[in-house]
């Protein structure tokens, strides 16, 4: 079995309770539009009854609820796990490209993510509304720090020193980036030594 402690990628973009109690907020008036919605379109297409319910009807009305909610809190978990990878399609792809050991694919990858975050930085900058994000951490910082490490781990010390501030740039008070930049040679060691690993082992 493998010894490796925990990777650095994807790098931790920590959870934001203020956004949490968006994106909670947010799900529920969703949710709740979702469920209204099918259970007047089932009730138009006869499936159940529509309010108020026939004393005799009310056992097909309880099934149509349940229906409802199960569709809605379905389609909610389904988008939620679904629009952050369709919307930052290269990011995911970079990850995966890294775990496979490809490292220079995966820097080109993350560029030309980086590139189209920076041309429309909206759906980043509201992602907790509309990708239902609750991270701490703008994808556009999580690029810029995946970049880094990967810049740090294959020796490119300048490029990823420029990536970590740029991030500090953004947010001032990311963390991952202050910690890298206090410990550069460290993290660029732990960083070679990752990435050193993830090439023996591809295919």
């Amino acid at each position: 079995m493998s010894s490796r402690k925990r990777s650095l990628f994807p790098v931790n973009r920590y959870a934001s309770p203020r956004r949490a109690l968006i994106v909670s907020i947010t799900q529920t008036l969703v949710n709740l539009a979702l469920f209204i919605a099918l259970l007047m379109a089932g009730a138009a297409l006869d499936l159940w009854p529509a309010p108020p319910v026939p004393p005799g009807d009310a056992d097909a009305f309880r099934r149509g609820l349940l229906i409802c909610f199960l569709i809605s809190m379905a389609i909610m978990l389904i988008y939620r796990w679904a629009i952050t990878r369709l919307v930052f399609k290269r990011y995911f792809d970079a990850l995966l490209l890294i775990r496979a050991g490809y490292i220079g694919q995966a820097i080109d990858t993350l560029t030309a993510q980086l590139d189209a975050l920076r041309a429309n930085p909206t759906p980043d900058r509201l992602r907790s509304v509309l990708l239902l994000d609750y991270a701490e951490y703008s994808f556009q910082e999580t690029v810029l720090l995946t970049l880094g490490l990967l810049y740090a781990g294959t020796g490119d010390h300048s490029a990823a020193r420029r990536a970590f501030r740029e991030v500090l740039a953004l947010n001032e008070n990311n963390l991952v980036a202050q910690q890298v930049l206090d410990n550069f040679p460290l993290a660029a060691q732990e960083a070679a030594a990752e990435l050193a690993e993830r090439v023996a082992e591809r295919p």
